[in-house]
């Protein structure tokens, strides 16, 4: 089953160049496969009655051209494929020339609330999601967690209430304003790099304390977000 969402760019959205930002970007995706698990019955509305929660464990997006302020884009999601813990969500981005400017995919579990398990994928849980075979990107994501040896920059960030979501904990959109902060100022104010990919590993909940840990390798720049004392990786984004 394929899902169409319609969104407009507007102000809250954009940044350098009235361009849509990244973390704009991951919302509206988030919005259509929200759609989705609505129509299948695991929505946020759901999780009373099923106590069940899709808790996302990476990103991979590429922007073929990014769009700007006032702009309406549509959303295509799908879900593509599932084993027993996990499923994938892939993502075409359209705009109102009915032009291809983003392609992505994603990986998830769904978690029993009470117990905090990751729960078996059954066939009534994907079943209503009716899976397609087409795939957005050309190679599968590694999801790799990667921490180079070498730093050029750290920096210490506080959890605050306002990026909690209703899993009591970072959502997980906010992580790229996590992992700007330890940006270099001549990266972080041009424009966003179009390769993102994020890895989730371990949750952050609201007024923990994180270091954010900046390197890179090639052309690829690397925030490995971890805790204090940095023997806990919580996130990994890459941006290219």
């Amino acid at each position: 089953m394929f899902i169409e969402h319609k969104c407009h760019i507007g102000l809250r959205d954009i940044g350098i160049g009235n361009k849509l930002k990244n973390k704009s970007l991951l919302g509206f995706l988030e919005d259509a496969g929200g759609i989705h698990s609505d129509i299948a019955g695991y929505g946020v509305n759901n999780i009373k009655e099923t106590g069940l929660s899709w808790v996302i464990l990476g990103w991979k997006i590429k922007i073929i051209k990014r769009p700007e302020y006032g702009e309406w884009l549509t959303i295509k999601t799908w879900s593509r494929k599932t084993n027993k813990f996990y499923a994938y969500r892939d993502y075409e981005v359209y705009n109102e020339a009915n032009e291809l400017i983003v392609k992505g995919t994603s990986k998830w579990v769904i978690l029993d609330i009470e117990n905090k398990t990751i729960t078996t994928l059954t066939d009534k849980i994907v079943g209503p999601y009716k899976k397609e075979d087409k795939q957005a990107l050309e190679e599968e994501p590694r999801y790799k967690i990667v921490d180079p040896e070498n730093y050029i920059n750290k920096c210490d960030y506080k959890i605050s209430r306002s990026i909690i979501d209703v899993n009591k904990h970072v959502h997980n959109t906010s992580y790229i304003d996590i992992a700007y902060e330890a940006l270099p100022e001549e990266l972080y104010y041009s424009e966003e790099l179009n390769n993102i990919e994020i890895i989730y590993k371990k949750e952050i909940k609201y007024g923990e304390e994180v270091k954010c840990c900046y390197s890179k390798i090639e052309d690829e720049h690397i925030i490995v977000i971890k805790n204090t004392n940095e023997e806990t990786i919580h996130a990994v984004v890459k941006l290219k």
